[in-house]
């Protein structure tokens, strides 16, 4: 989708498409001409004849150099203040749609305000979190671990190598003061971890 994206910046920036000017009234102009997320592609462009035949000319350049077909029989084209939605809908050869759609599954040009908009998300992740709690929370918990016995199973995965790696032994034991007795010192070190 790199590829696609670069040629779409390259059509916008000589002018074949318009894009969608993001902020008319300040000095630096920021124009998008799509937005791609894995393979879900929104392109925005001007509603004549020659920027869609320009955007066509686009797809078409990118099918034949790459050897991937976009489908556009599941493409649509929905248009905002526009009233020859059929005539441009021939020339990319795809469906129309109308506001509000979805893209990622979350409605895009639905009123923010409105409840209805925000009740199917809702539902849906309730839907999705239960599905997840039954299955999780049925097998021990969250994974989330108890900060003590992580410590203490560390510290005596620590134990059992020292107990049994000779060189490590050897390090450990040439820092301990030879006055106190290494079973001590590794007693007094559990104490101080194990209250």
């Amino acid at each position: 989708m790199e590829a696609l994206s670069k040629l779409l910046d390259r059509a916008c920036d000589i002018g074949m498409i318009s894009g969608l000017e993001t902020s008319p009234s300040t000095s630096s102009e920021l124009r998008i001409s799509h937005l791609l997320y894995a393979d879900d592609t929104i392109l925005f462009c001007g509603d004549n004849d020659e920027e869609l035949r320009n955007l066509r000319c686009v797809l078409l350049c990118f099918e034949a150099v790459y050897g991937l077909k976009i489908n556009m029989e599941r493409s649509e084209i929905v248009l905002v203040r526009s009233n020859y939605a059929a005539a441009l809908a021939d020339i990319l050869d795809c469906k129309i749609g109308s506001f509000p759609l979805n893209y990622l599954g979350l409605p895009v040009g639905a009123g923010a305000r409105n409840k209805d908009v925000w009740n199917v998300i809702i539902d849906r992740m309730e839907r999705k979190l239960a599905g997840w709690k039954k299955m999780h929370l049925s097998k021990g918990g969250l994974g989330i671990r108890s900060l003590v016995n992580f410590s203490k199973a560390l510290l005596w995965k620590w134990f059992w190598r020292f107990a049994n790696e000779r060189l490590l032994v050897l390090v450990f034991a040439s820092r301990i003061p030879s006055k106190i007795s290494l079973k001590v010192r590794i007693t007094s070190i559990q104490g101080k971890f194990f209250v």
